[in-house]
């Protein structure tokens, strides 16, 4: 009877260690994102159907590694000519396309990199960038960047 308590009491033990430990690194990590507008590399002049890049240089300042499918940049069109939202796709990274840095340790940086097409209508678009862990978003809220498109000369 003694070993068998003693064997359960080292079980409890073992189970409550481990939970406490993966409790506790979860406690010492936390997740942060910085970049800019000057991070955000793509055409400020467009014309109707060109088509182009947009780089994204974004800098883990947290203690978490960003593993791919846990940390997302979204893109949105925050104005469009009117100044309201719209929703377009040119501007925008596919629907197939969704936006994972590659494995980055704390204090690196990674470039995310997408594909663009302008769109018909002439004015000016202001994308907004964030950065999402889990759907959630953190470090630097509402980064944002405008380009205009021109009659194409």
């Amino acid at each position: 009877m003694k070993i068998k308590y003693l064997l359960c009491v080292l079980v409890m033990l073992c189970v409550t260690q481990a939970s406490f430990a993966q409790i506790k690194s979860q406690q010492e990590c936390f997740y942060d994102g910085q970049f800019s507008s000057s991070n955000i590399d793509m055409p400020s002049e467009m014309y109707p159907d060109q088509k182009g890049e947009v780089r994204v240089t974004l800098r883990n300042v947290g203690t978490c590694t960003w593993n791919p499918r846990d940390i997302e940049l979204r893109v949105t069109i925050k104005k469009g000519p009117s100044g309201s939202p719209i929703q377009r796709d040119e501007l925008l990274p596919s629907s197939s396309e969704t936006l994972y840095p590659p494995t980055t340790l704390a204090g690196e940086s990674n470039t995310v990199r997408y594909g663009i097409e302008a769109p018909y209508y002439l004015g000016s678009y202001e994308l907004e960038f964030v950065l999402m862990f889990k759907g959630q978003k953190f470090g630097e809220f509402g980064v944002t960047k405008t380009v205009k498109i021109v009659p194409k000369k």
